[in-house]
């Protein structure tokens, strides 16, 4: 007799009498900002590296370093910067958008 766990009994149970929920579906919303948000970080002066950066790939580091994770920013950029560069922008970023705020 095959060794079944208690863990996959209990899961065929639960399956045999429908209370199994169905798993939620991933959705990817795309990513937007506000109006607003832009014209604060136009706001916010460049620090040597990201007029590098922005110079170089012809992009605006600016919108551009929020989206996705710290490696996949550090990806579009073939590591030119490293993880702990593009943390520390965002930190600065962030630090002048409260200020704003306020």
């Amino acid at each position: 007799m095959a060794e079944v766990s208690t863990d996959q009994l209990r899961q065929r149970i639960l399956k045999d009498r429908g209370l199994v929920p169905p798993k939620p579906r991933k959705v990817k919303l795309p990513i937007t900002q506000p109006e607003e948000d832009i014209t604060l970080m136009e706001n916010i002066p460049l620090l040597p590296k990201m007029k590098y950066i922005e110079a170089k790939y012809n992009i605006k580091v600016k919108n551009d370093i929020f989206v996705g994770s710290l490696n996949d920013v550090v990806r579009r950029y073939n590591w030119d910067i490293d993880r702990s560069t593009v943390s520390r922008w965002r930190k600065y970023m962030k630090r002048f958008l409260m200020e704003a705020i306020r």
